[in-house]
């Protein structure tokens, strides 16, 4: 299964330097039992109603309540909470 994040970051925050802090955080996702892979992908679109990144995770369907329940979720809800105006998540 597939998990996107895609998120708009508040007015004010660097895009391509929480971008970097993003990417190097989910190079430990594969860490996750089941996770296969995570990409981290910056807009290439600076309209203003874009969002401005999208998390692309690939996992093993059963993997999904491991990667909510993990350290690094917990890592990129305390560090970027406060970044974020809009988050929509969904699941394939």
């Amino acid at each position: 299964m597939e998990r996107y994040m895609i998120v708009k970051w508040k007015q004010g925050n660097d895009s391509l330097k929480l971008y970097e802090k993003t990417k190097k955080l989910f190079e430990e996702a594969t860490k996750i039992e089941g996770v296969r892979k995570a990409d981290v992908f910056i807009s290439s679109s600076k309209l203003k109603e874009r969002y401005d990144m999208m998390i692309r995770i690939r996992m093993k369907k059963d993997a999904l309540k491991d990667l909510e329940r993990s350290e690094l979720m917990k890592k990129w809800n305390a560090e970027f909470k406060d970044a974020i105006e809009k988050l929509t998540v969904f699941d394939s």
